[in-house]
C-alpha cells in the first residue's frame, strides 16, 4: 500500500509491480502511468489529472475514488469495478457505470439525475446531491444513505430496502418496505412519523426531533433516541437489547422522555420495559437514577459536570466514561469489566484497576498518564486517542 495523500508528488514512476492500494488524492499528479496489475484500491480525488486515457479501464481495480472539477466526463472504468465514489466533479449523471459494481457514493449538487444505475446495485450513498427524484433506482438496491436536499422526494423508493438513512424534514412512508432492518432518520424536526414496518430491528432518531413516535416495532432490537425530545406511544418492546437514552443536559426541562428509572420501573412514559436491556448510553439528569442491574455495556455522555459516577451494574462488561470531568477510577468498579474507556477525564493513575483481572481493552488519552503501574496484566489492547480540553474539576 502506497498513500501519498496531500504530499506535493507531481509524477508517478516505479510502481510496484506487487502493490495492492493506492492513494495519490490532494497531489499534483498530473498523468496516470500504467497501473501495477495487482492494484485494487485507487483514489484519485482532487489531482491534476484530466485525461485518464485507457488506463483505468485496463486495471483490475476493485475501488476507485474519482473527484474535482477536472473531471467533467466518466471516464472508461474497468469491468471488474465493485465500489466507486464521484466528489464533487462536474458529471450530471452516472450512466454507463460497469455492471459488476455494488457500491455507490456521489458527493456534488451537479448530480442531477440518478437513471440507468447497474441493476445490481446494493449499496448508494447521496450527499449533497441535486437530484430531486429517486425514481428509477435499481430495484436490488439494499441500503440508501441520504443527506442532500429537502427537494428530494422519498417516494419510488426499491422494495428491497434493508437499510434506509435520511436526514431531512419530510419524511415519506416506510410502512410499505417490508424487508427494513435499519433505520436513521437524523438531524430533521418533522412534525410526524410514518407508520414502522414489522421487520424493523435497529431506529435511530437524533436530533431536535419532536413528533410523537408510534408504536415500536414488537422485534425491535436497537432504539438511538440521541436528541430526541419528543413523546412515545405504548410500549418498548421487550426484547430491546439496546438503548441511546440521551437526556437533555442539566438545568434544561424534559420534553417528554421517559427517566432511566421510569423505564426500569415501568412506572410512567414508555411502559411495559423488561430487564433484558444490556446496552445503555446515558446523559445529565439521568445518572441521579439507578442504572437497570441488565445493563452489560454503559456509555456515559461527555460532560465536564460529571464528577462521579456510582451504582454500576454487577455484571458490566463495557464502560466509557471518555470526554467527563471524572478526577478519579469509579469505586467499586465491576470485576466483570472488559474494556474501559476513560480518556479526556482528570483521570492521572491507574492504581484502581489492579484488581480488574478480566479486563481486555484499556482507551486513554495522550499525556493523560506517565505511568502504566498499576495496569492489569491481563490487558491485550492499549488505545492512546488524541487529548482534548477537559474543563476543570471543582
Amino acid at each position: 500500500e502506497v498513500i501519498a495523500r496531500g504530499t506535493k508528488v507531481d509524477r508517478l514512476d516505479g510502481l510496484p509491480r506487487d502493490l495492492e492500494a493506492l492513494d495519490i488524492s490532494h497531489t499534483d499528479v498530473r498523468a496516470l502511468p500504467e497501473l501495477p496489475g495487482r492494484l485494487r484500491s485507487l483514489d484519485l480525488r482532487w489531482t491534476l489529472i484530466g485525461d485518464y486515457g485507457d488506463r483505468l479501464l485496463e486495471s483490475n481495480l476493485r475501488s476507485l475514488k474519482l473527484g474535482g472539477r477536472r473531471v467533467m466526463r466518466l471516464p472508461n472504468l474497468p469491468p471488474t469495478l465493485e465500489r466507486l465514489e464521484l466528489a464533487d466533479t462536474e458529471l450530471r449523471d452516472v450512466r454507463g457505470l460497469p455492471p459488476a459494481l455494488r457500491s455507490l457514493r456521489l458527493v456534488g449538487a451537479t448530480f442531477k439525475d440518478l437513471g440507468g444505475l447497474p441493476a445490481d446495485l446494493h449499496d448508494l450513498t447521496l450527499s449533497g446531491t441535486g437530484a430531486r427524484s429517486l425514481e428509477g433506482l435499481p430495484v436490488a438496491l439494499q441500503s440508501l444513505e441520504d443527506d442532500s436536499n429537502d427537494y428530494l422526494k422519498l417516494d419510488h423508493l426499491p422494495p428491497f430496502l434493508s437499510q434506509l438513512s435520511v436526514r431531512r424534514r419530510h419524511i415519506g412512508d416506510f410502512s410499505e418496505l417490508h424487508f427494513l432492518v435499519s433505520l436513521a432518520l437524523q438531524d430533521g424536526d418533522t412534525d410526524q412519523f410514518p407508520a414502522w414496518p414489522a421487520s424493523l430491528r435497529d431506529l435511530t432518531l437524533q436530533n431536535r426531533q419532536t413528533a410523537v413516535i408510534p408504536e415500536l416495532p414488537t422485534e425491535l432490537k436497537n432504539l438511538d433516541l440521541s436528541g430526541y425530545e419528543g413523546r412515545a406511544k405504548g410500549r418498548l418492546p421487550l426484547g430491546l437489547e439496546r438503548l441511546v437514552h440521551a437526556v437533555p443536559p442539566m438545568g434544561r426541562k424534559r420534553k417528554g422522555l421517559p427517566t432511566v428509572e421510569e423505564l426500569k420501573t415501568c412506572a410512567t412514559g414508555m411502559t411495559g420495559f423488561r430487564t433484558t436491556l444490556t446496552g445503555l448510553s446515558v446523559c445529565g439528569e439521568a445518572l441521579q437514577e439507578p442504572i437497570p442491574s441488565s445493563v452489560e455495556r454503559l456509555e456515559i455522555c461527555p460532560s465536564p459536570e460529571i464528577n462521579s459516577l456510582t451504582g454500576l451494574p454487577a455484571h458490566l462488561l463495557d464502560l466509557t466514561v471518555a470526554g467527563t470531568g471524572l478526577g478519579a477510577l469509579p469505586e467499586k468498579l465491576p470485576g466483570s469489566l472488559r474494556a474501559l474507556d476513560i480518556s479526556n477525564t482528570h483521570i492521572a493513575s491507574l492504581g484502581g484497576l489492579k484488581r480488574l483481572q478480566n479486563l481486555r481493552s484499556l482507551t486513554l488519552s495522550e499525556g493523560q498518564i506517565t505511568t502504566l503501574d498499576g495496569m492489569p496484566k491481563s490487558v491485550r489492547t492499549l488505545v492512546f486517542v488524541g487529548s482534548t480540553e477537559v474543563a476543570p474539576v471543582h
